[in-house]
């Protein structure tokens, strides 16, 4: 649950931009409403369930953070979670944020709080009966629900419920799997059921089913049931799975779908206009007009590319890309999800993955490169290909993750004479990649308000080059700013590797691992001292 929050970010995006715009897409800076009625109630001596009413957003709510006794506790999805593994007779106060797939995040909530029951003799951990044996869980006298061992005149209830039946898991679309099961008995009563997917908690409360919503399509999900009451005993679990239906394929060019393929439409794009892709496609196309807008919110472009470069051959200018994802494409020589040869580029909410390359743009490309709100993994081949790589007037990495490259390809290498990395993941995690950052011909370097994360199997001790393949715009610096910085590759660490440019202001930083970069800066030694959990767990972006 601890390391729920980077999967949720890349999964649940959603957009709200115009289309069909030349304009650079305006970022996402309205956090959504703070979470209202938040209640927590005592389930049992070590659990309180919580409950709130869901938040609004201007694009969509990607999940909530949960703080207990102002710390973070975890965050889910839903607008419900069971606390357990708590103290009897104690008092927690609970509050709750929202946050949305920029990272915005509401104001917490008013503090909620509940006291757990009393222990009873039979579930307290002391030996009150004197037989060398503490009373829970390890004493026997207390193992049966009819069991007053300690002659307190208290009956414990460690009896659990029956396993929930019939549990079913149907696909009704290609985004949501309803969930169903008939109710358990218990001795006494069944407080609830606690529903996981993919091993993560996605709903705990009195229900005998559920809709899951804002899947993938086409993907296969597993589900693990249980009954609880309100001792706190758990029934063995039931489990079932669902595979969400295919999207329907269809192309789309100013709401003419009679296409059959993809480059039939691009080639029938004028300039201004908007190509729509839904379902799953294992061809290319190449695009000339202008000012167009792909709007692939429900597509997917699978192993298919043209002219032996890449799935999205781009060429006319000011282009815009949105939603779409991207994966497995491999060709004699860097393999990308988009071979940009044109002037000005824009990718919002793409999901670009498995592949050799993510963005490659050509060397003569110009203008502007902004990607906002995307996801780039396991991306790279033999320190050639890379995950982002650009060439051009201007590059800037806007809320999104760029994680696990890999074969030594870097996360983002860029020849761009700006470069703005901010309010973004970089991780290695486990990718055995090179830099994180290769900014190979220096210019103006902006580095903010982000998580940067060198991972155990990086091939390479830096983490951040710049200008390291010499020098070549006339106006040169580094601002290195508010950065959470994790260096925990095993061997030599180096936070900064520069040639040919001014000494970099490298402030409000904080690092883990490497060495001290001293200055306005806080350093750890490594992750405990930090406070941070362990490896692979990623804190959230720091807020600018």
């Amino acid at each position: 649950m601890k390391r729920l929050e980077w999967f949720l970010i890349g999964l649940i995006l959603l957009t709200g931009c115009s289309k069909n715009s030349s304009e650079p897409a305006v970022s996402d800076t309205e956090a959504p409403t703070t979470p209202a009625n938040v209640m927590a109630t005592a389930s049992s001596w070590s659990e309180i369930s919580l409950r709130w009413d869901a938040s609004q957003d201007n694009v969509a709510v990607t999940g909530y953070r949960i703080y207990r006794d102002n710390a973070l506790l975890t965050t889910v999805v839903s607008t419900q979670f069971s606390d357990t593994g708590l103290v009897a007779s104690t008092t927690y106060q609970y509050a709750v944020e929202a946050f949305d797939g920029a990272n915005n995040a509401s104001s917490r909530s008013a503090v909620a709080q509940a006291t757990t029951f009393a222990a009873t003799q039979c579930n307290d951990g002391i030996d009150n009966d004197s037989d060398g044996a503490i009373d829970f869980p390890d004493d026997s006298g207390c193992q049966s629900a009819d069991d007053d061992d300690e002659s307190d005149g208290q009956v414990a209830d460690n009896e659990p419920p029956t396993t929930p039946g019939q549990f079913v898991a149907a696909a009704i679309s290609d985004t949501q799997i309803d969930l169903n099961w008939q109710a358990s008995q218990d001795n006494v009563a069944v407080t609830g059921y606690r529903l996981m997917r993919d091993n993560v908690e996605i709903v705990s409360a009195a229900i005998l089913s559920y809709s899951d919503t804002q899947l993938t399509a086409n993907t296969l999900y597993a589900y693990r049931l249980e009954a609880y009451d309100a001792a706190g005993n758990a029934s063995a679990p039931t489990t079932a799975s669902a595979t969400t239906a295919v999207t329907p394929k269809s192309v789309c060019v100013d709401g003419n779908c009679s296409f059959a393929q993809l480059q039939p439409a691009f080639d029938a794009a004028q300039d201004g206009s908007t190509i729509t892709i839904n379902g799953e496609w294992s061809t290319g196309a190449s695009l000339r007009a202008d000012n167009v807008t792909i709007d692939g919110a429900n597509g997917f472009l699978n192993g298919g590319h043209v002219e032996g470069k890449a799935a999205l051959v781009i060429k006319g200018t000011n282009t815009r890309i949105e939603g779409i994802e991207c994966a497995n494409i491999s060709v004699n020589d860097n393999g990308a999800c988009i071979r940009f040869e044109g002037q000005g580029l824009t990718l919002n909410n793409v999901h670009f993955r498995d592949s050799e390359q993510g963005i490659l743009t050509a060397v003569d490309s110009g203008g502007l490169i902004l990607i906002e709100n995307s996801r780039f993994e396991r991306l790279g081949l033999n320190g050639l290909a890379h995950a982002i790589y650009v060439n051009a007037g201007e590059l800037i990495v806007r809320g999104s993750h760029i994680l696990s490259s890999k074969s030594e390809g870097h996360e983002i290498k860029s020849r761009a004479a700006r470069t703005t990395i901010e309010s973004s993941v970089v991780a290695s995690l486990d990718g055995v990649d090179s830099r994180l950052l290769d900014i190979s011909n220096g210019g103006v370097v902006v580095i903010r308000n982000n998580v940067l994360e060198q991972g155990p199997n990086s091939s390479n001790s830096q983490a951040i080059g710049i200008g390291l393949e010499g020098v070549t715009h006339t106006t040169n610096s580094i601002l290195i700013d508010n950065n959470i910085i994790i260096l925990e590759r095993v061997g030599f660490d180096t936070l900064l590797a520069a040639s040919g440019m001014p000494a970099a202001t490298i402030t409000n930083n904080i690092v883990v691992g490497g060495s001290d970069p001293d200055g306005n800066n806080q350093w750890f030694a490594n992750r405990a001292a930090a406070g941070y959990a362990d490896y692979p767990f990623l804190p959230d972006v720091p807020q600018g």
